[in-house]
């Protein structure tokens, strides 16, 4: 088979793995499915978290389902992933 000749360096540096995984975590941020999670740390600043809260208790929901849902907004309007 002959390989094709690619003028994006990226491509030639993905593995194909990577290119599954990336494939999978589009198609489940589509379907608002979510995959396991994972504990991270951030610094915010502490009105920043007070805003949030308070938005979530109005919406009845828990201020870090909120801030995944900014999140999930966030990256399907910029078409990150």
């Amino acid at each position: 088979m002959k390989k094709l000749k690619s003028k994006n360096k990226i491509s030639e540096n993905i593995k194909p793995a990577d290119a599954l995984k990336f494939l999978e975590d589009f198609r489940l941020l589509g379907s608002n499915i979510d995959g396991p999670k994972k504990m991270i740390s951030i610094r915010l600043p502490e009105n920043l978290i007070r805003n949030l809260k308070n938005k979530a208790k109005i919406e009845n929901k828990k201020y870090q389902a909120l801030i995944i849902e900014s999140i999930r907004s966030y990256l399907k309007k910029n078409k990150v992933t």
